[in-house]
């Protein structure tokens, strides 16, 4: 059997910015704004510890394993903005 494996660990700071708006039109033609989704915010404005674990392994034939690693936030809450936080 043969295959690999790697570990990983580094550090994400609360660099970028956590509260951008863009414009949003709505269906009867007005333009409101409102923060931008947070899977597209610049940041998240915590800093978090990466851990990483990967590799892969021949399991038998042409089937193999693969795991891959993690990310962990020291905050409980980022305080990046959504949408749906809005009033």
């Amino acid at each position: 059997m043969s295959g690999n494996i790697a570990f990983g660990l580094g550090l994400k700071t609360n660099s970028g910015n956590n509260d951008v708006v863009d414009n949003f039109f709505l269906a009867d033609g007005s333009v409101t704004k409102n923060p931008v989704d947070q899977s597209i915010q610049l940041g998240d404005g915590v800093v978090g510890v990466i851990f990483q674990l990967q590799g892969y392994r021949k399991i038998v034939g042409g089937t193999f394993g693969h795991v891959y690693g993690w990310i962990s936030n020291m905050a409980r809450r980022a305080e990046a903005t959504s949408p749906d936080t809005c009033s």
